[in-house]
């Protein structure tokens, strides 16, 4: 109802044939034609100018001159990109913080959809090529800097609430415009140096960002905005101290000062403070009265290079504090247990510091919330408290590239862990009995591991409850144990023994649920042989198996029966070989996919229909630089794409072809890479050869 208000709205304000006497200025050419021919009258309120639709603008000193009733001006662009949110959410936080932070650059939206859309965890060239690519200056290349005012502007309408202008291109707001009745002001990407020389009458002010401004020199005075609830400063990179009159902001509640590469010191921050950006910055330490603001939520200072040591605090209570974010900082060498204060904290994250030699001693009772713990690439890290292992409330644990030599039984535990990555931990050598709602287990590239528990038990007793949550329909399993090359046989069995509970589990609860959930599972582990646990119906050499028959009853004690299908379970046998190719340089790491190609054939007048099953994508961590297979390694799978099983009990032939696939194989914007990348792309698929199969009908 909203949206048909809104363009009757402007339907009716259409209907004013000069478009310099309407009120507002929705449409791109009409707005174009105003400015162009400076036709503005004082009865335009508002301008909304989508720059992305018109060509370059030169606008006059007095162009805003007669329009004395503007409210609203926006310049500004749009371009949306479209995110594979099931793989999004695979991603590293650096990763994650990466994508959300393109530059808007010519042809970027080409660039940025296909890596949204790609499989880009792990791959640390690649993100450099991408962050490089984020620090050229957005002056040359920002296809939205197309409006200009060669004679710079006289003045701005003192009646304006918000102004929204990306790119602005002149060093400073007019030196005649009052700014008392501006509400938000964004200048983002601009060339200001200063936003304005004296003291302004700011009462109205709640939000100010100047993001990206890279020339900006320093902080424009804000004493005169007591009301301003928002700051964002991010990306100005000249920037060098924020000033102490800021601890009197009372309304302050939001201050975004990340990659402000140059600021290393910020002074004492105002009471109400809620979320607190300074990843990227200089800064060497933090005041100890961080842990006083009871209201702060979010403190993150991510990628802080000289930051040596957190503060510690005599108070028991943090507050509110719910994250804090300290991935990347390369120097930091210890944290207090100030920050087990906070009974709201719910993600601690401290990867890529690659100093920090321990984590402090955590009682009972504490980090009752914590949801999240990720500590990869802690290099010298060899030990963990016990009790961050067995909360009932963590999700996920990411341990990868850390000295640790094993995991406390205490984490069966952790009922609600469904995710642990142990990805690279070369020391490692025993994983004891897993919680029953583990999902993702990553223990690839542990290369001391010998002894995996089996997780029968915490299997069999619980029930299978997290598949019948209707509130999810997307159901993924994967268990990786690829060059794990010292398991014992025991510690195969173990693996095989949960991954055929496993997929059980999957096949039998999805087939509830056929219409509404996508499930998809798979287990890597060294081997040679197809397992024999799972009985398969049909083992062969090779890759093809071609018109097997499908029996269509069962006897029982009761006399025939209709067999029901719940899935195919496929399994294989795979090396790399050609282990010398050369990979392409922006895609470093050989990804594993395999493809089952089913063609079937039913008792409906012998009708045939063809569908194609694909393990889930797996390129190793992104503390690993790929799988390397050293050895033969078995590859069970199992997808399950209801869309097909309506006829699936009507099956009576069937051919399977398993062959390995590059997932980036015929994607992606060509111009952007070597003439030659795809060919290479297609070539990888041969290093990866598939020596025997076995297909297990449900």
């Amino acid at each position: 109802m909203h949206d048909l208000l809104q363009e009757m709205g402007r339907a009716i304000d259409r209907g004013i044939e000069e478009p310099g006497k309407r009120k507002r200025l929705w449409n791109a050419g009409d707005a174009y034609q105003v400015l162009h021919n400076n036709t503005g009258t004082s009865t335009v309120e508002a301008i909304f100018l989508d720059v992305s639709k018109i060509p370059e603008i030169q606008l006059s000193t007095a162009t805003f001159n007669n329009m004395h009733n503007l409210k609203l001006l926006k310049f500004y662009g749009t371009q949306e990109v479209q995110v594979d949110w099931k793989r999004q959410r695979r991603w590293s936080v650096e990763e994650k913080q990466l994508m959300s932070s393109f530059p808007w650059l010519p042809g970027i939206k080409a660039v940025q959809s296909y890596l949204a859309n790609s499989r880009i965890w792990g791959c640390l060239k690649l993100l450099d090529v991408c962050r490089r690519v984020c620090n050229y200056d957005d002056k040359v290349f920002d296809e939205y800097c197309k409006v200009y005012v060669p004679g710079g502007l006289k003045s701005l309408p003192e009646e304006l609430r918000y102004l929204y202008w990306k790119g602005y291109p002149l060093k400073s707001l007019p030196s005649q415009y009052s700014p008392k009745n501006l509400v938000e002001l964004h200048l983002p990407h601009s060339q200001v140096k200063q936003l304005w020389n004296n003291v302004q009458n700011l009462g109205n002010l709640k939000h100010l960002n100047l993001s990206h401004s890279q020339h900006l020199t320093q902080v424009p005075d804000l004493s005169g905005s007591p009301n301003i609830e928002k700051i964002n400063l991010s990306g100005c990179t000249n920037l060098v101290e924020v000033p102490s009159y800021f601890q009197n902001l009372e309304y302050l509640t939001y201050l975004d000062l990340q990659k402000c590469t140059n600021l290393k010191k910020i002074w004492e921050l105002p009471c109400n403070l809620e979320e607190l950006k300074l990843c990227g910055t200089a800064i060497e330490e933090i005041s100890p009265s961080i842990w006083s603001h009871e209201k702060l939520h979010t403190l993150n200072l991510n990628g802080c290079r000289f930051l040596k040591n957190l503060p510690s605090s005599s108070s028991s209570n943090a507050g509110k504090l719910e994250s804090l974010l300290l991935n990347n900082c390369s120097v930091l060498e210890s944290v207090p247990d100030s920050i087990y204060n906070s009974y709201c904290l719910e993600a601690l994250c401290l990867s890529g510091c690659e100093k920090l030699k321990r984590l402090p001693p955590l009682s009972v009772g504490r980090l009752c919330c914590l949801r999240r713990l990720y500590l990869g690439g802690c290099r010298v890290l060899e030990s963990i408290p016990d009790s961050l292992f067995s909360l009932s409330t963590v999700k996920e644990i990411t341990l990868s590239g850390t000295m640790i030599e094993s995991i406390p039984s205490s984490i069966i535990n952790a009922s609600g862990l469904w995710r642990l990555s142990l990805s690279n931990c070369k020391k490692l050598q025993v994983i004891p009995e897993l919680p029953w709602q583990l999902r993702t287990l990553h223990a690839d590239g542990c290369t001391s591991l010998k002894s995996v528990a089996s997780s029968k038990s915490a299997l069999m007793e619980q029930p299978w409850v997290p598949y019948q949550d209707r509130t999810r329909s997307l159901l993924e399993e994967e268990i990786i144990y690829t060059d794990c090359l010292e398991l014992d046989e025991s510690a195969r069995s173990n693996i095989m023994g949960d991954a055929h509970l496993r997929i059980m589990r999957m096949a039998s609860s999805s087939s509830k649920r056929k219409r509404e959930i996508y499930g998809a599972f798979i287990v890597i582990w060294p081997g040679n042989e197809i397992p024999g646990l799972f009985s398969y119906d049909y083992e062969w050499e090779g890759c093809e198996l071609n018109n097997i028959q499908f029996p269509t009853t069962k006897t029982t004690g009761k006399g025939p029966m209709k067999e029901i299908w719940l899935n195919f379970v496929v399994s294989a046998v795979v090396v790399v070989v050609n282990s010398e190719y050369s990979l392409p340089s922006i895609f470093p790491s050989l990804s594993l996919v395999l493809v089952c190609d089913c063609n079937f054939k039913t008792n409906n007048d012998g009708k045939g229909y063809r569908r194609v099953l694909t393990s889930p994508e797996f390129s190793g961590p992104t503390h690993r630089s790929g799988v390397t297979f050293e050895e033969d390694h078995v590859v069970t799978f199992l997808q399950r794409d209801v869309s097909f099983l309506c006829e699936e009990n009507s099956i009576t032939q069937a051919s399977f072809h398993v062959y390995p696939r590059h997932e980036n194989t015929d994607t992606g914007p060509p111009h952007l890479f070597p003439k030659d990348y795809f060919n290479r792309v297609r070539d990888e698929g041969k290093r990866i050869k598939v020596k025997k199969c076995g297909i297990r009908i449900l």
